[in-house]
C-alpha cells in the first residue's frame, strides 16, 4: 500500500473544474493499493463539500482528512492559511509515502524530507507566451523550481512534456505523459431542447490573451453577417468593459451571449450548439474538447499545441493567429456540410472518447507513484 498525500492549493483557487476537478477525479479512480490523504478542509470546492466528519471516506472510499479545529471566521486568506498549517502538521509527522502538490506553491520544501515528490505540470502557457502574463513571475519561478526538484513529473500532454523540456531543460525520462479521462455520460437534463432559441456557435471558458477570443469574434463576423440569425453563446464570466465595447462597434451586442452554467447546462448548450469552436493558441490538455465529444457536439479548432495531438481526426482544424485567419473559411464550409458530413465528424469524436479514461489514468499515475518509491 502506498499512501499519496495530496495538498489543498487547487481546490483553494477553484470552487469547481479545472486543475481541482482533475485531481478529485483521479482520487476517485486510484486502485486500492494507493491510499489517498487530501490535506484540505476549509475549501468550498464542490469536491469537498460533502465532508462533514474526522476522516470521512469520500472520493469513493480514499481517505480525506478534516479537522474542526480551525472553524474560524471565514475568509479565502484565512482558509488558505489554515490548510496549508493542516499540510505542515501532516508532512512534519510524515505519514505518507508520496507528496503530490496540486499546485505550484513551494511552502513544504522545508518539511519534506527524503520524500519522494510528484509534480503533475498541466500546461506551459506563461513559459510560452511570457508577455500575455506580466504578473506571474513568482507563479513561473517556482512552477520552475519545482519541476526541477521533483523526483518525477506528470505532464498533461506530449506537447506539454515537450515544453517542459525545451524550457525546463528536465531529462525525458523524468515525465510521464497521463491524459485527463473522458467526462460521464449525459444527464437526462442535458437532452432538452435547444434553450436559447436561436443557432449559435458555443465558446466555452476563460477569454484572455491566449485564449485568442477577439479574433476569434473578428474571424466569425463574417458568418454572421452572413447568417442573420446565427449568435455566439460563451460560459463563463460577464463580458468586460472592452469586450461590449467590442460587440457594439461591429453591431453584435445582442447576439453575444454569457453566461454561467452547471454542469448540466453545459452539457445542454453542447447537445444544441451548431458547434463548439475553441480558438486558443495554448492549452495543456483541452477538457472541453471532450465534453463537446461526449455530447455529439462537432468540433472546431485551432491548429495549435495540443489540439492536433488530443483530437486527432475527431475536429475541423483551422488557423488563427497573428499571421493568419482560416476560421472564417472553415466555419463557412462547416456550416454548408450535409447533415451525414456532420455525423461522421460527430462520431469520430465520439469513437475517440475510448481513448480517455479517468480509471486508466489514474493506474499510471500509480504506476508513477510505485517507481518513485522503488527507486528511494
Amino acid at each position: 500500500m502506498i499512501r499519496t498525500l495530496f495538498d489543498f492549493q487547487a481546490f483553494q483557487m477553484q470552487t469547481h473544474g479545472g486543475v481541482s476537478r482533475c485531481f478529485a477525479e483521479l482520487i476517485h479512480c486510484l486502485p486500492d493499493d494507493v491510499e489517498a490523504v487530501v490535506g484540505a478542509s476549509m475549501c468550498e470546492n464542490v469536491y469537498m463539500k460533502p465532508i462533514e466528519h474526522f476522516y470521512k471516506k469520500t472520493f469513493s472510499g480514499k481517505i480525506l482528512y478534516r479537522t474542526l479545529r480551525y472553524k474560524i471566521q471565514k475568509n479565502k486568506l484565512n482558509e488558505y492559511l489554515m490548510d496549508r498549517e493542516i499540510c505542515l502538521d501532516m508532512l512534519k509527522k510524515g505519514d505518507f509515502d508520496v507528496f503530490h502538490p496540486t499546485f505550484f506553491d513551494d511552502y513544504f520544501m522545508p518539511y519534506l524530507g527524503d520524500k519522494p515528490l510528484v509534480v503533475t505540470i498541466h500546461d506551459m502557457a506563461m513559459e510560452r507566451y511570457p508577455e500575455m502574463f506580466p504578473l506571474s513571475g513568482l507563479e513561473m519561478r517556482r512552477k520552475k523550481k519545482l519541476a526541477l526538484r521533483a523526483d518525477h513529473i506528470v505532464a498533461v500532454s506530449e506537447n506539454t512534456k515537450k515544453d517542459v523540456i525545451e524550457f525546463y531543460g528536465v531529462p525525458e525520462d523524468k515525465i510521464t505523459v497521463i491524459y485527463h479521462g473522458a467526462p460521464k455520460n449525459l444527464s437526462s437534463y442535458s437532452l432538452k431542447g435547444n434553450p436559447m432559441g436561436y443557432p449559435y456557435i458555443l465558446y466555452v471558458g476563460s477569454r484572455w490573451t491566449y485564449k485568442n477570443f477577439v479574433p476569434f469574434v473578428e474571424a466569425v463576423l463574417p458568418i454572421m453577417r452572413e447568417r442573420q440569425n446565427l449568435n455566439i453563446v460563451c460560459t463563463g464570466t460577464p463580458f468586460s468593459a472592452d469586450e461590449m465595447t467590442l460587440f457594439r462597434q461591429h453591431g453584435i451586442e445582442d447576439r453575444v451571449h454569457q453566461m454561467f452554467v452547471s454542469a448540466d447546462e453545459l452539457a445542454t448548450l453542447y447537445v444544441n450548439a451548431e458547434c463548439f469552436i475553441y480558438p486558443s493558441l495554448y492549452e495543456g490538455f483541452g477538457i472541453p474538447i471532450l465534453e463537446a465529444w461526449r455530447c455529439g457536439c462537432p468540433v472546431l479548432l485551432n491548429n495549435a499545441s495540443c489540439f492536433p495531438e488530443i483530437a486527432k481526426d475527431g475536429a475541423m482544424y483551422f488557423s488563427l493567429n497573428e499571421k493568419e485567419n482560416t476560421l472564417t473559411e472553415c466555419l463557412r464550409i462547416f456550416l454548408t456540410l450535409q447533415n451525414e458530413q456532420k455525423q461522421t465528424l460527430i462520431d469520430k469524436g465520439y469513437k475517440a472518447l475510448n481513448n480517455f479514461s479517468w480509471k486508466e489514468s489514474a493506474q499510471e499515475l500509480a504506476e508513477v507513484y510505485k517507481m518513485v518509491c522503488h527507486k528511494r
